[in-house]
């Protein structure tokens, strides 16, 4: 396989460079696109400057039917996208995309709230701040590669788990052996349990982490540490990570720090944030 887009920013629109990648190159898609009609991103080809949500919502549509392609049957797509108002009325952009994309065929298997611990502050007086964001996780398979002991948390405590008791007059003694399941499944410990797992706990749906604050000039990149856990749990090691909108380089950062190869894919030269660090690629047919 011809592997000189790995490590790369190709400058682009993606929608004409993913035809010309290989069919199941990657492992795992991360990626936030444009939001609708919120920022100008400078660029004719531009995705997000549509003048309907249906039409907006059809060309991110066609992005990841291309990228669906070029995504590994054991790989993972994830999308982040906040939701926003229009005209006072929450519009539900992120749902409708993400049934549209079930329409096409992918697999919703996880939607995750990004939590922000210090939003950005809201004028409004007639609804609560927004301090959150989607992050949704599909697949083109039902079986797909995962890996959950990348990622668990310690537990705070073992006793909750543990046989051992202590009575009400000070003595050490044993839980009854009759309050247990005999089933192996089920006992703590067992990699199928869904009791005590020796390496930890699933750490759930809720990411909280602060949104990025830099000076770059970017008007819109999301912080590196988003993409630790989709990278970690759907790229194997050594394996390659792509962003078809990848603005400044976050997700492709967090690949690299985490040991992954990666494909960037950016419209505008002017944000690509790891260009004066690693080669870029220019795509002559798109400019």
């Amino acid at each position: 396989m011809n592997t000189n887009f790995q490590n790369r920013v190709i400058i682009g629109d993606c929608r004409r460079i993913l035809p010309a990648l290989p069919d199941s190159a990657f492992d795992c898609v991360m990626t936030s696109p444009p939001y609708w009609q919120l920022r100008d991103y400078g660029n004719s080809l531009q995705i997000g400057r549509e003048e309907t949500i249906s039409e907006y919502i059809g060309n991110l549509a066609a992005v990841f039917h291309l990228v669906k392609r070029v995504l590994k049957d054991s790989g993972s797509l994830w999308v982040n996208m906040a939701d926003q108002y229009i005209r006072k009325d929450l519009s539900a952009i992120p749902w409708r995309l993400i049934f549209t994309l079930k329409e096409q065929g992918w697999i919703l298997r996880n939607t995750l709230i990004w939590h922000k611990t210090n939003p950005v502050p809201a004028s409004v007086k007639d609804r609560l701040n927004q301090d959150y964001e989607y992050l949704f996780h599909l697949t083109k398979k039902p079986d797909y590669y995962y890996d959950l002991d990348s990622v668990r948390i310690p537990h705070r405590t073992e006793s909750r788990f543990s046989n051992k008791i202590t009575t009400p007059d000070g003595k050490k003694g044993q839980k009854p052996q009759g309050r247990y399941s005999h089933n192996p499944k089920r006992q703590p410990g067992h990699p199928d349990s869904r009791a005590f797992h020796p390496l930890g706990k699933n750490p759930g749906c809720i990411i909280t982490i602060p949104p990025k604050r830099s000076g770059n000039r970017h008007p819109a990149s999301y912080p590196e540490e988003l993409c630790r856990i989709p990278i970690l749990t759907t790229c194997p090691p050594g394996g390659i990570v792509l962003d078809p909108f990848s603005g400044t380089g976050s997700t492709l950062k967090m690949a690299a720090k985490l040991g992954r190869n990666y494909t960037g894919i950016e419209l505008n030269e002017n944000y690509t944030g790891l260009a004066e660090e690693k080669p870029v690629l220019r795509n002559q047919v798109s400019k």
